[in-house]
């Protein structure tokens, strides 16, 4: 469960080193080394530059199972990033969220008939819309 380091979740150990989840997802192992880094150390046989990504493949973080790590270069990880954030903004609407967007719009839509209408009612009773003898 949540430890009480700032909500780092204890995963046991791993080589002595403690094993954690972080806030973002990642698992993280001893004070500052990221579990799929190490796994994909391991898998080179070398230690990773500081240009070069692990991506997950399936979006899990916490999968690092080396057949769902990818090594990447960082303007490729920046490339994918923005092709993400593309899609996002595209995104459809779900039928949930276009129901209470038409809703909202309906409500607002009613009220301003039913402000329209008060309005005309005023006029046409001789009063103008800021009062009595204000008609044209």
């Amino acid at each position: 469960g949540p430890a009480p380091d700032g909500g780092h979740e204890d995963l046991g150990r791993y080589k002595g080193l403690r094993r954690r989840r972080d806030k973002k997802g990642y698992i993280r192992v001893g004070k500052n080394g990221s579990e799929h880094r190490l796994v994909m150390e391991e898998m080179l046989g070398r230690k990773l530059s500081a240009g070069e990504q692990v991506r997950h493949r399936n979006g899990n973080r916490a999968d690092n199972r080396p057949e769902n790590l990818q090594l990447i270069s960082q303007s490729e990880r920046v490339a994918q990033h923005n092709r993400l954030a593309a899609k996002r903004k595209k995104k459809v609407r779900s039928a949930r969220e276009q129901a209470t967007m038409d809703a909202r719009l309906n409500e607002r839509a009613e009220g301003a008939r039913a402000r329209a209408a008060a309005f005309v009612a005023a006029l046409r009773d001789g009063q103008g819309p800021d009062g009595p003898g204000d008609a044209a």
